[in-house]
């Protein structure tokens, strides 16, 4: 992230970085799959400018992170994020979680939902894996084991939509780089705790937390009318619709930005409001 601090944490003995700017409410970001935190860098600084800390984590097997032992789970990943605000006595935040972040998010506010006092699906969702989308993973899973570099060169344009693949070549060619410095047993890891996680919709029915959608109208990853569904299950809610695929921080990021501003300012002034004095806990 732009002018912030690096800093490396130990859990379970695997290196876990992460990057931290800025003073004021706190905003933690979580990437997706094949991503890390430097993917927030712009956001990062613009927000930075609006008086938030921000805090960006490598998730394991990601960025500079290690993986972790095996078998890799979405709550594992929540209780390294759980780590990494102990060690900078945060104790309040605005989650924003892309994709997989947004699993790692739910999973976290399954067990330490006083730590929330708002939470993005930023082009993510609540539901499992159907059996489709179990065989996909298995098959990502087969074709990633095969050739890594070609997976990842196919894959990541995938996720625009098809308008903006030719005008934003070159940051399409950055998240390739990007994905090509992760760890390959960590990228493996990731895809079978993806695969074999619960769904969690009921944190969002439970939630005493503001919650807010960003969705992509193009998203090929997560359709977006399961994601207005699930946007009403939230007692406190709000929906971003992006005329974008499922990156929308790079196909729309002057409105992403917008829309994660305003979000963060009202779960800010609503902390008295919403708080967890217990967690959310299982179904």
């Amino acid at each position: 992230m732009t002018n912030s601090a690096s800093r490396v944490i130990l859990f379970n003995g695997s290196k876990i970085t992460y990057s931290i700017a800025g003073e004021g409410s706190t905003i933690v970001f979580l990437h997706g799959f094949l991503g890390d935190s430097s993917i927030w860098e712009s956001s990062s600084k613009r927000l930075t400018e609006k008086d938030f800390q921000v805090l960006g984590i490598d998730l394991p097997g990601h960025g500079k992170s290690a993986i972790l032992q095996k078998p890799l789970t979405m709550e594992l990943m929540a209780e390294v994020v759980k780590k990494v605000l102990d060690e900078n006595h945060i104790l309040e935040a605005t989650f924003i979680g892309h994709s997989m972040g947004g699993y790692v998010t739910l999973a976290f506010a399954e067990k330490h939902s006083k730590y929330i006092n708002g939470l993005c699906l930023f082009h993510s969702t609540a539901l499992a894996d159907d059996i489709q989308k179990k065989s996909d993973r298995n098959r990502t899973i087969a074709l990633m084991q095969k050739n890594t570099t070609s997976f990842i060169k196919g894959a990541i344009p995938f996720l625009f939509a098809a308008k903006n693949t030719s005008k934003l070549k070159p940051e399409i060619q950055s998240l390739v780089e990007i994905a090509m410095k992760g760890n390959v047993e960590g990228y493996l890891q990731c895809l079978e705790a993806m695969r074999d996680r619960p769904g969690r919709e009921y944190i969002l029915e439970k939630a005493n937390f503001p919650v807010h959608f960003i969705i992509g109208k193009y998203d090929p990853v997560v359709p977006w009318e399961t994601l207005q569904r699930q946007s009403k299950l939230a007692k406190a809610n709000s929906v971003t619709i992006l005329d974008c695929g499922h990156m929308g921080f790079i196909e729309e990021p002057e409105k992403c930005l917008e829309s994660i501003l305003n979000f963060a300012k009202n779960c800010h002034e609503q902390i008295n409001s919403y708080h967890f004095d217990t967690p959310i806990g299982t179904q």
